[in-house]
């Protein structure tokens, strides 16, 4: 099962802004010529991969040297936006779950595999959905295990 939509959208909105920041001060690259704006992000349905899309205004010869220079820099793009505060804080956060794939399980699937975890276990899983996706029905049944 996918991943939330929400959830989606709001990782997708802070790699844009994170790019955003990046190609606005952390490029410092004569070829990154004219106005370059991030215009959008598409992510995978398992969250692992983005695809980002950008605008540049100016000269066709600023648009080549640009796309040629943003292609060659995608990958330190990507170590820049592995490394922010909040890449990590998600990272741990997920991996801290003792559900894996949490965020794809659905409530039916999350209840039957919390039946075998410990009380302190199922109260990370109720901390986690109260901040995240916050299903209602979730919630209530994750409160009557403990």
């Amino acid at each position: 099962m996918p991943s939330s939509p929400r959830r989606a959208d709001r990782v997708g909105e802070a790699i844009r802004e994170e790019i955003a920041t990046f190609l606005n001060g952390g490029v410092k690259d004569p070829r990154v010529a004219g106005m370059v704006t991030v215009t959008a992000v598409e992510i995978t349905r398992d969250l692992r991969h983005a695809r980002v899309f950008v605008s540049v205004l100016g000269s066709e010869e600023e648009k080549k040297e640009t796309e040629e220079k943003k292609r060659e820099g995608s990958k330190q793009g990507q170590q820049y936006v592995s490394n922010t505060q909040q890449a990590k804080e998600a990272r741990k956060e997920a991996a801290a779950l003792p559900l894996k794939n949490y965020d794809d399980l659905s409530v039916e699937d999350i209840e039957k595999k919390a039946g075998g975890l410990s009380k302190a276990n199922i109260e990370d899983l109720l901390d986690y959905e109260k901040q995240h996706k916050n299903r209602k029905t979730l919630v209530e049944a994750l409160g009557r295990k403990l």
